[in-house]
């Protein structure tokens, strides 16, 4: 059985959630700031990325291709997002310790927009955000 509470509980969860952290020298102001400012190898591109004034905006401008993305990025966007949530969950407690009470439940990042990341109602996609937080859970236990 799965219990059902209200999604702002699991907002905390999302890469667009207001929880900064550090990493690589820098105070990121969200998970999707870091990740999609990973994506390019221009340092300008990166800059830009990271003063958005939202995380909606760094998402936008990470899915711009006018700026060429890193060859490696398919090889390595796993290890990136895994080292921007682990920084974010050692970095605010609270959201640590409400990660850690889900076990053992499953975590699935519900989207119709993005198989990789999520899945849809239906169970289609490959759910690695999910993954990446149970992952990030087991850890802590």
């Amino acid at each position: 059985m799965v219990a059902l509470l209200p999604p702002i509980w699991y907002s905390c969860f999302s890469n667009f959630s207001d929880h900064p952290f550090e990493l690589d020298g820098k105070l990121w102001f969200t998970v999707e700031h870091y990740f999609q400012a990973a994506k390019f190898a221009d340092p300008q591109q990166r800059a830009r990325i990271y003063a958005c004034p939202s995380p909606m905006t760094a998402a936008l401008m990470g899915k711009d291709r006018s700026i060429p993305i890193r060859a490696d990025w398919d090889a390595i966007k796993l290890d990136v997002m895994r080292q921007a949530l682990n920084a974010k969950f050692d970095t605010h407690q609270q959201i640590h310790d409400f990660l850690q009470a889900t076990h053992p439940y499953p975590l699935l990042n519900y989207t119709a927009f993005d198989p990789f990341w999520g899945q849809d109602k239906r169970g289609h996609g490959q759910n690695q955000l999910g993954k990446l937080l149970m992952e990030r859970r087991s850890r802590m236990l």
